[in-house]
């Protein structure tokens, strides 16, 4: 940069400045002549100040000052023999402290400063400047002195002349000219020359001042720079010096915060971006940030780049010989003990730059500023800090750098450090960086353009300890000639196996691994946040373009430093800390799609399987944080396996040269299943338990690749199904070998297995975190809703499964008390809920017998809140039992499970589940009428229907009046639904009707003839005919006869005769009164009734309920009642009441935003156009739900509607404006209930069940928002950020606790990356789905109802005034039961149930 400029020889200068004539003059008393001169100057000038003003006048001239001055000068040289001497430096230097003021003419009137220094201030302080360069330069002590105290000393006297120059300098009306300036750096460069080049001595001066030398060097340069910009010359020299001090941490460290605060500035100079750092809050970093925002936008760019270079190639600082320039051999031990933390700070910080130019969040600068080890000579550690441990107790530990911020976690070396029988030292560590929350940043840099600046230093520290001389042959080859640094030239004698000679044997490149990991870590991230405009395809397809061969040399580079990193996992000596490093932060490089990345699949696998297979996993900050980012790894690769099936991959670390992407898809699962096994951290098992719930549907979906496997060439494709053989036959078979070929319905069978394991076992701990067990239902929910072969899936691990819910509820209800808590309720809850979705799903398990005992049995238990029998205790009697549920919304939700139970007439029925379901309905009676009686409203001054109450909680409304045919029409509406019934009247039961097609007559239920009247009057036969006839064999005479018992007893003998005579006695009675009744009854035989044409439809419907007992008559002892209709409130409360659903329902918003929109309307423009014209869009769209038509006045939207047992989701995308339209803000900021009541307000709606059922039932208070983004840059333009920033109270605390964005993103190859988002600074562990997926097309919708059923399902769970849907129907039943039930006696309701209303 300076080779064309010459440099100034900074010794030889200040040297020259230095010296006194007083230093010429031979056999000199120094001491003494500076005693005499000075004291009395001193002490005229601390006297009173007409005193002083007299001795001013004795300095009136220049030649007074220039001789004192001279005397002065040598004064500061003086040695510090005695405390004579030190007091005479002392003194000169409070002369010089006064007079120095002179160039800051505010500060200095009431100093004592000399008319000739006031006159031309830059003049004499050059020279004082040359003086005091003298109190700087080393002491050379005898060793009876007390080195410490004696250094002390001088270092105070340093100490107040650097604040002195500083506080001048920083004067806005100092009067320093610019050749004082160049005087001052001159000083600076000479000091730090002076008293840092040496070795680092604990008791040596430059050791002590190190820390403020440099920092006043630096703060001058910058100050220097705002005023008179320094010449080429002084930057070659000012980075002459610092590469002479390299060897001193002090300078590393300045050298970071002066780079921090100008990297900062420029970015927010060049990208108008925020100051996220709050420098001005770091008081190591605000005296600098002061400065540099004095810089002008030239000076500010010129001096950026000058201090980045300023201390040269920071890999230099591995090798010894490189940054010490004196003698190697005499370099001690502490001083090369020092080099490996050196190194790690230079590269920790460039990462720190690196960081802020990518605009990562959360950057903590205080893990820039470690305390490093003091060493002793005898390489003892003197101090070391608290966060470092002992080399034997080194492997694999954590700890937490700041608890408050548990993003940033410090690892230590896993390696144990080679040490000799009297060597005792630490390494440097890592820290890991999170990347999870990182999820929209407002990066407007390429990375390319990052690379340009710092590429060259991060690739040679990537590959610094690399054993690989292929590797390193192929880097140094994609390096051009002008770039080219051979990583083999500079170890030089040190090598990644050689030992160095320089006082320590422990010495090798392997002690700089932290700076390693830290250089591969920032390029990791550097090419994960790669812009999405940077196509880095497309340049690398086109050799022409100007950027192709820089491309193609920094993607080169990259992946030859990650195979290297990654390698090291398959070596003897794991280095923990490079390999950490890289997997923390790729874990989006699977996302980012770069050429040519699926060739590194099988070494990221490869080091994966070292993290997730341990069966002792720890739950150390670190340890979880690695664990995590391998799960989202493999979870980055879940869709590739399905998604490029058959193509090809190089695997160089398996003895197959080549394999397919469908055959890593066993062992991505089997990876999992090994992070799943004594997995301690609770968002680690969550991620885990999604992602196999999407293994499932992925595999379902693509079940025809799984056809014909076993007569697949493919070797690997085949051990899919041997992996799943295997655990098929351990528990999976169902008794059909035909079926066991089926891999999806295994995989099904066994992550099912899996999950319900889970499930049950986090109801074993006794833990406030239940975040696992929500988590694990919500997944069974999932998989309740997939239906594939179901007659594969009548399973005994279907029953399993159940049976595990059974015992998770079972554990959780009978836990002590002190456990009880919302949150654990809650989990009971959406146990209860998984069941209902599984009964109503699969029929088929209600087949099985014991299936359906455990259902009640768990129906009771929630109820009743104890089970009937327990063990091998006996069942308690249903009236024995006390009511105690565990808490009325586990009662709620068991009543819920019970009438799902009971909707399906027939579990054992062969018909679809569609038709041996019981479905609600939205007829009414107005539909009934107007269809059946063919009236329409105006016609009928009456209500044909008579309403009835029975327990207030059944409202039951009876057609009066037949129509023809004998039928009539009962609507029942229940808590749980409305439910319409078309009723006809038969004589006889289904059952009797087929008999009747039989010969037998005695079938037909008819009066007997006279013929039959024999059959009543004999004798009945209670054995059959020939039962006589059958001969006796010894074993009937091995019973004991009656006859021979009775007579072998006397007493026996006596009672019996006694019972017979009873018996004939009241046998004589009953055949008299027998024939008093048959008295002229022979003479006339019966004949059977006319059928009856006059039916009473209330009488015989309620009785079939058994609604009503004619033989209690008391009041108040019937739970039948009815209901005053004859009303125009009535017919308004039956309204409302069918106007609540039986489902909870929501609503979630999607918006298209096309790429670099500008203005809102073209959002809008685009979901009506993409809807219809963009096929993967579209296809998301149309799988979400069924369509609605529906339009306002206010604008159009596409309206899809989805719904299960217990759910309903309305997905909205708004098309078309208006001029009285929603904006994109009111669309955002408004509630859904507006959003709803304005769309469905318009009479275009095809469906107006659903438009009413969702006009009248409030949905969730959160807000859920979709958006297809084409570019994920264009989330920065959405005004969600805009509206967080500048919003009310009110609307913080909406964006912070109910606003949650789900946004898509189409990749080039096929696949979509999906992002969950939420505001506030929540974590995203909160989200109930996994955080940032790569999914197919097919996979999309699902993953968006997953997500909005559960976010709207634990939102529910945590609202303390939220209650379940027939919860809500049972309230409006019983309002309207409490208003319109008629009070007249039982007496008088029975007598009107007889009474024809419209006779």
């Amino acid at each position: 940069m300076y080779s064309q400029y010459s440099q100034i020889d900074i010794n030889q200068l200040c040297r020259q400045k230095s010296i006194s004539v007083l230093d010429k003059l031979p056999q000199i008393n120094g001491p003494q002549l500076v005693t005499s001169l000075i004291r009395p100057l001193v002490s005229l000038i601390n006297s009173k100040p007409n005193v002083g003003d007299d001795l001013l006048q004795c300095l009136h001239d220049d030649k007074d000052v220039l001789w004192i001055m001279e005397v002065i000068g040598y004064g500061l040289s003086l040695p510090f023999y005695d405390n004579e001497q030190i007091d005479a430096v002392r003194d000169c230097v409070n002369i010089y402290y006064e007079w120095f003021h002179a160039l800051s003419p505010n500060i200095s009137t009431n100093k004592f400063i000399p008319a000739p220094i006031r006159k031309d201030p830059n003049l004499y302080c050059q020279k004082i400047l040359g003086h005091m360069y003298n109190i700087f330069r080393p002491r050379t002590f005898s060793s009876n002195d007390n080195i410490n105290d004696l250094s002390s000393k001088q270092a105070l006297f340093c100490h107040r002349i650097l604040r002195l120059i500083i506080n001048i300098a920083t004067d806005k009306d100092n009067v320093i000219d610019p050749t004082t300036w160049e005087c001052l750096l001159v000083f600076l460069l000479g000091i730090n020359e002076e008293l840092l080049k040496s070795q680092v001595h604990n008791e040596d001066i430059g050791t002590q001042i190190a820390e403020r030398v440099i920092s006043t060097l630096f703060e001058g340069w910058l100050l220097a720079c705002v005023h008179c910009f320094p010449s080429p010359s002084y930057w070659k020299t000012f980075q002459n010096v610092c590469a002479n001090l390299r060897h001193r941490p002090a300078l590393i460290i300045q050298w970071n915060r002066v780079n921090v605060c100008l990297t900062n500035a420029l970015v927010r100079l060049l990208y108008k971006g925020e100051d996220t750092l709050g420098l001005t809050k770091l008081a190591h970093f605000a005296q600098y940030n002061n400065i540099v925002i004095l810089l002008s936008r030239n000076s500010l760019k010129q001096c950026w780049f000058r201090f980045l270079h300023i201390i040269g190639n920071p890999i230099e600082l591995c090798f010894p010989e490189i940054v010490f320039k004196f003698d190697t051999q005499a370099v001690d031990s502490a001083t090369l003990n020092q080099l490996p933390y050196i190194f790690h700070k230079a590269i920790k910080g460039l990462c720190t730059l690196v960081d802020i130019f990518l605009a990562v969040p959360n950057i903590n600068l205080e893990e820039l500023d470690y305390d490093i080890p003091k060493f002793h000579l005898n390489n003892q550690t003197q101090s070391v800090n608290s966060n470092m441990t002992p080399p034997e107790k080194r492997r694999s530990n954590f700890s937490l750098l700041n608890k408050d911020k548990q993003t940033h976690v410090k690892i230590n070396s896993h390696r144990e450090s080679k040490q000799s029988d009297n060597q005792n030292f630490t390494l440097p560590n890592v820290v890991l960086h999170s990347l999870t929350g990182n999820v929209f940043r407002q990066n407007q840099v390429k990375s390319t353009s990052v690379l340009d600046i710092f590429g060259k230093w991060l690739f040679q520290a990537s590959l610094l300890c690399s054993s690989n001389n292929s590797i390193l042959n192929a880097f140094n080859e994609s390096l051009s000639e002008s770039d080219n640094v051979s990583l083999n030239s500079l170890k030089g004698s040190i090598g990644r196996n050689e030992k160095s000679t320089y006082g320590l044997a422990n010495l090798s490149l392997d002690n700089f691994e932290a700076g390693q990991a830290e250089a591969i870590g920032t390029l990791c991230r550097i090419f994960c946040f790669k812009k999405c405009d940077e196509d880095i395809s497309l340049i690398l397809s086109k050799q022409t373009h100007p950027d192709f061969q820089k491309i193609k040399i920094y993607l080169t580079s990259y992946y030859l430093a990650l195979k290297s990193g990654l390698l090291s996992s398959s070596h003897e000596n794991l280095r923990i800390q490079l390999l950490s490093s890289i997997l923390v932060n790729s874990v989006w490089f699977f996302e980012v799609d770069l050429p040519g990345s699926k060739i590194l699949i099988p070494h990221f696998l490869k080091s994966v399987e070292i993290f997730l297979t341990k069966k002792d996993k720890s739950n150390q900050p670190g340890d979880v944080m690695i664990r995590r980012a391998c799960i989202k790894i493999l979870i980055s690769l879940l869709s590739f396996p399905l998604h490029f099936q058959d193509l090809p991959i190089r695997d160089t670390l398996s003895d197959s040269p080549s394999s397919t992407f469908l055959s890593l898809y066993p062992r991505l699962i089997l990876l999992l299943v090994h992070g799943l096994y004594n997995e301690v951290d609770s968002v680690n098992i969550q991620m885990i338990l999604g992602a196999l719930l999407f293994i499932v549907e992925d595999s379902v979906r693509h079940e025809d690749l799984f056809v014909n496997v076993n007569g697949s060439n493919d070797d690997l494709i085949s051990n899919l199904l041997t992996y799943f053989k295997i655990d098929y036959n351990n528990g999976l078979d169902n008794g059909n070998e035909s079926d066991k070929s089926d891999i999806p319905c295994n995989i099904f069978l066994l992550i099912i297995s899996f999950v319900a394991e889970i499930l049950c076992k986090s109801s074993l701990k006794n833990s406030n975190d239940y975040n696992v067990s929500l988590a694990a239902l919500e997944v069974l929910c999932s998989l309740g809703r997939i239906h594939y072969k179901e007659q594969y899936l009548c399973n005994n691990q279907c029953k399993l499964c159940i049976k595990q819910i059974f015992t998770f509820i079972e554990n959780q209800c009978y836990k002590p008390a002190t456990f009880h808590s919302k949150d654990m309720h809650s989990t009971i809850v959406a146990a209860y809920q998984c069941l209902s979705i599984w009964i109503n799903e699969h029929s088929h398990l209600l087949k099985d017998k014991e299936c359906i005992i455990l259902l009640i049995e768990m129906i009771e238990l929630g109820i009743s809140g104890t089970k009937s029998k327990k063990d091998n205790q006996s069942a308690a009697i249903k009236s024995e039992k006390m009511l105690k549920p565990t808490s009325m919304r586990v009662k709620e939700v068991a009543e819920f499970l019970l009438s799902t139970l009971m909707g399906h007439m027939n579990g054992t029925s062969t018909l679809p589940s569609s038709e041996s379901t019981i479905l609600t309905c939205d007829l009414n009676e107005l539909k009934i009428i107007e269809q059946i009686l063919n009236l329409k409203p105006s016609q009928f001054p009456t209500n044909h229907f008579r309403y009835f109450i029975v327990e207030n909680s059944l409202l039951i409304s009876i057609l009066e009046r037949p129509s023809i045919g004998e039928e009539t029409i009962c609507i029942i509406r229940s808590p749980y639904g409305k439910y319409c019934w078309l009723l006809q009247y038969e004589h006889l039961s289904n059952s009797n009707k087929h008999n009747q097609t039989l010969t037998n007559e005695a079938c037909i239920s008819r009066s007997l003839s006279k013929a039959d009247q024999h059959i009543r009057n004999g004798q009945s036969n209670y054995f059959p005919e020939f039962f006589d006839k059958i001969c006796t064999s010894k074993f009937d005479n091995m019973v004991l006869k009656l006859s021979d018992y009775i007579n072998g007893n006397d007493e026996i003998k006596k009672e019996q005769d006694i019972m017979q005579n009873l018996i004939e006695k009241i046998e004589n009675n009953l055949k008299f009164e027998k024939t008093k009744l048959t008295i002229n009854s022979t003479k006339k035989e019966f004949s059977e009734p006319l059928p009856s044409k006059n039916f009473d439809p209330s009488r015989l419907i309620l009785s079939q309920f058994k609604a009503f007992n004619f033989d209690v008559c008391e009041e108040n002892r019937h739970n039948l009642s009815a209901l005053n209709a004859n009303s125009a409130e009535f017919v308004d409360c039956i309204e409302k009441l069918d106007m609540i659903s039986n489902k909870n329902n929501d609503i979630v918003t999607i918006m298209y935003i096309p790429k670099c929109f500008n203005e809102e309307s073209e959002i809008f423009q685009a979901n009506s156009y993409y809807y219809k014209n963009n096929g993967p869009f579209r296809d998301f769209m149309l799988s979400l739900g069924d369509g609605i038509e529906c339009s306002t006045n206010s604008f159009n939207a596409n309206i899809l509607y989805w719904s299960d047992i217990s759910h309903e989701l309305l997905f909205i995308s708004p098309t078309l404006e208006s001029e009285k339209s929603f904006s994109l803000v009111d669309l955002i900021k408004e509630d859904n209930e507006s959003i709803k009541r304005t769309l469905l307000k318009g009479d275009h709606c095809s469906n107006q069940r659903i438009k009413s059922y969702l006009m009248n039932n409030v949905g969730c208070d959160i807000k859920l928002l979709v958006f297809w983004l084409e570019n994920m840059e264009d989330f920065g333009k959405l005004p969600l950020k805009q509206m967080e920033n500048h919003s009310t109270n009110d609307d913080c605390e909406f964006y912070k606790e109910k606003l949650y964005v789900v946004v898509i993103n189409p990749l080039k190859n096929g696949l979509f990356k999906v992002v969950p988002h939420s505001f506030g600074g929540r974590c995203t562990s909160v989200w109930p789905s996994i955080d940032r997926m790569l999914l197919n097309k097919e996979l999309l919708a699902p993953y968006i109802r997953m997500t909005a059923l559960n976010l709207f399902r634990r939102r529910r769970m945590n609202a303390e005034s939220y209650q379940l849907p027939h919860v809500k129907r049972r309230f409006k039943i019983q309002e309207i039961a409490n208003k319109f039930k008629m009070s007249y006696p039982n007496k008088q309701l029975i007598t009107d149930l007889f009474t024809n209303k419209f006779m």
